[in-house]
């Protein structure tokens, strides 16, 4: 178990089935930063806290020395010094941070907090939409189909991450099943965790359904090979 110091907000923690230690939580108080953007200040709080959950994972988590970080690369996810083996990816959305780590292979993770505005931009849903996921996007009430964007980009994000290509690469290109990506009793943040690894292609833990608890337990789906096509 990771200690964690009593002032913060609340954490989470878990690992995935393919051995990916994740931290979760909040990393402002709504109330003190308000509803309007993060001030300098408290971005540089959530760069150093995430961080911080980073280095606790690798020590507490993996087990093994922390290495420290390679110096900053624009547009691309930190990395950590040494041989390369551990890797990194951190993310946020609204008052939300979530970081994950591996021994071996690739990671990224992705987070969206509720309540999903955004993915009712009709450039958004094109942007990110395969002419399939968007035939089967149509046919969802809004709230539904909110959710299963929101989830679905968090899929395709963290792929994205995993390769070390961020939204450089098409979000088009990680098709997901986005028909089987709902689940009407689902509430709190969306978020996804993708592990490139060697021997088992690629692991997606995502949320499990119906469990109201912020740190739901991960539901893993294996494919051969990215990009995959997530079915549940």
């Amino acid at each position: 178990m990771i200690a964690v110091d009593d002032r913060e907000a609340s954490m989470h923690e878990g690992v995935t089935a393919s051995g990916a230690h994740w931290l979760m939580g909040a990393w402002i108080e709504r109330e003190r930063e308000g509803a309007g953007a993060p001030s300098a200040l408290a971005l540089l709080r959530r760069r150093r806290m995430g961080r911080t959950w980073a280095r606790m994972l690798v020590t507490a988590g993996l087990g093994v020395d922390w290495p420290g970080f390679s110096a900053d690369q624009p547009g691309r996810k930190p990395r950590l010094l040494g041989d390369g083996r551990i890797d990194v990816s951190i993310a946020h959305s609204g008052a939300m941070l979530l970081v994950a780590v591996v021994a071996d292979g690739l990671v990224g993770a992705d987070i969206e907090a509720e309540p999903f505005d955004v993915f009712d931009r009709p450039a958004l849903i094109r942007r990110m939409c395969s002419d399939r996921e968007l035939a089967s996007v149509e046919r969802l009430p809004r709230a539904a189909r909110r959710r299963a964007l929101a989830r679905a980009w968090t899929i395709k994000e963290a792929t994205l991450k995993a390769r070390g290509t961020g939204l450089a690469d098409d979000p088009r290109t990680v098709p997901t099943a986005l028909d089987r990506l709902i689940d009407d009793a689902d509430v709190g943040p969306e978020r996804a965790i993708v592990h490139l690894t060697g021997s088992a292609g690629c692991a997606v833990s995502l949320p499990g359904r119906g469990d109201t608890s912020p740190a739901r337990r991960g539901r893993t789906s294996h494919a051969t090979s990215g990009p995959f096509d997530w079915s549940g």
